[in-house]
C-alpha cells in the first residue's frame, strides 16, 4: 500500500541528521502524492481521502525543502516553524488514516 511504503520511510529517516536523505525523503513525500492522486477510486468518500493524503503528503515534501532550507539559511525561527508544521501535519495523517479506517469498517 502506498500509505505503508512512505510512512516506513518516513519513520526510518526520522532521526537522520543527512542533509541528502531528509531531501530524499521529501522527495518520497513528493512521488507519493503525485500515485496517490492518480489513483483511480469510484467511491466519492474514498476519493476525499485520497485526495487529503497526497495533499499530506505534498506538503510534507515542501515542508521539509523549506526546513532544510531554513536550516542551510541559518535561520532558526523558520526551521522551528517546519518542524511545528511537519508535526501538524502527523496530526493530520493520522487523523484522516483513523477516519478511513471508520469508514472501511463501516462499508
Amino acid at each position: 500500500m502506498i500509505t505503508q511504503k512512505i510512512a516506513e520511510e518516513s519513520a526510518n529517516n526520522r532521526q537522520t541528521k543527512d542533509i541528502k536523505k531528509v531531501l530524499q525523503v521529501a522527495d518520497s513525500f513528493e512521488e507519493t502524492a503525485q500515485q496517490m492522486k492518480q489513483l483511480k477510486i469510484e467511491d466519492q468518500q474514498l476519493v476525499e481521502y485520497q485526495m487529503g493524503f497526497a495533499e499530506i503528503y505534498q506538503g510534507n515534501a515542501d515542508t521539509t525543502r523549506q526546513f532544510v532550507s531554513a536550516l542551510n539559511n541559518q535561520d532558526i525561527s523558520t526551521a522551528k516553524l517546519m518542524q511545528q508544521q511537519v508535526q501538524q501535519l502527523g496530526k493530520k495523517e493520522q487523523e484522516l488514516s483513523n477516519q478511513m479506517n471508520i469508514y472501511c469498517q463501516e462499508n
